[in-house]
């Protein structure tokens, strides 16, 4: 009698024991059963674990955008599918982790309507001391750092202690 294709349901319940018998952090085992449990079982757990595409994981991770769920959110939920998805892996259920290859592309800084969006954060610390510059001193807690950068001769040395 052949062996039936496993799902996605049972990957991620093999996931979560595998994450309950690593003695996980309580917190983190809530975040990934509500990962399974809210968004992954509901929308794609019911599909075939050889046939999940790319292209039925970049629509399910634009369904939760669509819902409403935040980008951070999507990030967590995707990170937990490519571990259940690795966990068939390493079950050989699957041959390939699909979701590997699927990213959440990064926000431009431009709107819908195509208006830029405008930094509303501080603006960053300068991290080029002595730009410009023949030397140049930075200084880091107890580090003393002096660079001679015509010559490229970097000296890292302590003081004051």
């Amino acid at each position: 009698m052949p062996i039936a294709p496993k799902i996605i349901h049972d990957a991620c319940l093999s996931w979560l024991k595998t994450c309950e018998r690593s003695e996980l952090e309580r917190a983190t085992l809530k975040a990934y059963r509500s990962h399974a449990n809210i968004h992954i079982i509901p929308q794609i757990g019911a599909r075939c674990l050889p046939d999940l595409s790319r292209g039925q994981v970049r629509d399910f991770m634009r369904d939760m955008l669509e819902a409403g769920l935040s980008r951070t959110q999507v990030k967590k939920v995707m990170i937990s599918l490519r571990s259940i998805l690795s966990e068939a892996m390493e079950r050989e259920w699957v041959e390939y982790n699909v979701a590997t290859d699927v990213k959440l592309k990064r926000q431009s800084g431009v709107a819908g309507d195509g208006k830029v969006i405008p930094y509303q954060g501080r603006d960053p610390p300068d991290h080029r001391q002595g730009a410009g510059l023949a030397s140049g001193d930075v200084h880091h807690r107890h580090l003393h750092w002096h660079a001679d950068l015509r010559t490229a001769r970097p000296k890292l040395g302590r003081r004051g202690i």
